[in-house]
């Protein structure tokens, strides 16, 4: 049994045999002080625009991609930030994901009014623009079991923006 956090944010114990690895590619897209965030509509904390990345992408390829589809924002990625592992487990589709997590500091190329694109998520509600200086780790939706990596994410926001 692996020990891992659910949509909900709660811990829950799954058969390791149930998990099936998935890349996925992150965006922290900064722009005059401000983060692009999405709020998760079952904790109501934030989230990165981003996720799964399909076999013939690299994850640059899809973090573009997937910002488009759910922001209609088009990027530019500067640099990859770091990368992480978990596990989760998503109730509503009975999946459970051993996640490799990659982010990137990146920067708006188009609109910078967000909107949900063509296939936005249907977790997340509505995206906004909020102050680096304000965002706190408590506030993002932390998939980790150890609950750090909001932590590490504010780290790394802190440094964007000084």
């Amino acid at each position: 049994m692996i020990r891992c956090k659910n949509q909900l944010g709660n811990m829950v114990e799954i058969p390791k045999e149930k998990f099936i690895f998935r890349p996925n590619a992150y965006g922290l897209i900064v722009k005059d002080g401000n983060v692009l965030v999405m709020k998760n509509k079952h904790s109501g904390k934030y989230w990165f625009p981003g996720g799964g990345v399909h076999a013939h992408e690299t994850l640059q390829e899809g973090l573009v991609r997937e910002v488009l589809e759910e922001t209609s924002i088009e990027i530019t990625i500067i640099n990859q930030l770091f990368s992480t592992e978990t596990f989760f487990y998503y109730e509503p589709e009975d999946t459970a994901y051993r996640f490799s997590l990659s982010f990137f500091h990146c920067i708006p190329t188009s609109s910078f009014d967000p909107h949900p694109g063509s296939e936005p998520d249907p977790d997340l509600l509505a995206c906004e623009w909020i102050s680096i200086n304000t965002l706190e780790p408590e506030q993002i939706n932390d998939l980790s079991q150890s609950g750090e990596l909001g932590e590490k994410i504010c780290e790394h926001l802190k440094k964007l923006s000084s």
